[in-house]
């Protein structure tokens, strides 16, 4: 916590409140490691399963837009079964390296996904199966931040 003076303008207290929440809201160094961490427990586990398919991170953190306690999205692309199957598959791979401490995963959903939570370190992963278009949102967004960074 930053000690500032009193401010009569409530437009500048405002702002400098704004300035104070972003750095407490925004990651440590430690926290960006834990989750490329876990990223790579997923890809790691992925890979072994299928050896060809692509890992990618997208959503708030691939923009650098998410919060402290947000998750990690992440999509397997080039994966030789049906989404279904291969969110099955997954789940029980990492289930049986100790990887997970819970999960669940979702068909019905508009783009299926299986929702992981880390063992060793409690994030969780939102991973969706061969639907690459969550990718080009997050790579636009990036574009955006570009041309207006004040988001």
């Amino acid at each position: 916590c930053v000690m500032r003076p009193h401010l009569e303008n409530a437009v500048l207290r405002l702002h400098e409140e704004l300035l104070d929440f972003f750095q407490f809201m925004k990651h440590t160094n430690e926290d960006i490691q834990a989750r490329r961490q876990w990223v790579r427990t997923i890809a790691s586990a992925a890979r072994s399963m299928w050896p060809q398919c692509e890992i990618r991170v997208f959503g708030s953190f691939a923009t650098g837009l998410s919060l402290p306690n947000g998750d990690v999205d992440v999509a397997l692309t080039d994966v030789p079964c049906t989404p279904p199957t291969a969110m099955k598959m997954l789940a029980d791979h990492m289930l049986e390296r100790g990887e997970v401490s819970w999960l669940e995963i979702i068909e019905s959903a508009k783009v299926p996904v299986v929702k992981l939570r880390s063992q060793a370190c409690g994030l969780r992963a939102d991973v969706v199966i061969n639907r690459p278009d969550g990718i080009g949102t997050s790579k636009f967004v990036r574009e955006q931040l570009k041309h207006f960074p004040q988001m």
